[in-house]
């Protein structure tokens, strides 16, 4: 009997993990719903910011001062992990519009309230990009404070 009911449990939580949406809070905690909508926020003033090189929406997005970014450089027994200041990586990303641009929220996690995980799929140009994003919430403000990503060149 114990089996069974056990199970039943499992099955339960397996259909309803199949219909939970990729792009839906996972969080339960009370507020997530407002934070998820200021998030999606943030995490759109970044993406409009880059592809328009508008350097004040990418500020609004970022913690300036202590954000970074991380990814692999190099291949095969060359490969580190870059890390750059996102000061630097701002000056980078305002140089060029995109002509072309897309962007998607796979996933969005926030835990407790005050951090959250966004994971972003964004596209500039002929570069296809997945991104982890870290928020913090900070004095009422959620700011993006890292980035890690891999990224790939679009055939065509």
């Amino acid at each position: 009997m114990k089996a069974r009911v056990w199970l039943m449990m499992v099955a339960v939580v397996a259909i309803a993990a199949i219909f939970v949406p990729w792009d839906s809070v996972r969080g339960v905690e009370d507020g997530a719903n407002a934070d998820e909508a200021v998030i999606r926020a943030v995490v759109d003033k970044y993406y409009r910011g880059v592809v328009t090189a508008d350097r004040s929406l990418i500020e609004e997005a970022w913690d300036v001062d202590r954000g970074h970014m991380k990814h692999v450089q190099g291949s095969g027994a060359g490969e580190s992990v870059n890390v750059t200041p996102i000061s630097l990586a701002i000056d980078w990303w305002t140089r060029v519009k995109a002509s072309t641009s897309s962007s998607k929220i796979l996933a969005l996690d926030i835990v407790e309230g005050k951090m959250a995980s966004v994971k972003f799929e964004f596209v500039y140009d002929r570069l296809y990009y997945i991104e982890y994003l870290t928020l913090l919430k900070v004095s009422g403000n959620w700011k993006i404070v890292s980035k890690a990503y891999v990224s790939r060149k679009l055939d065509g």
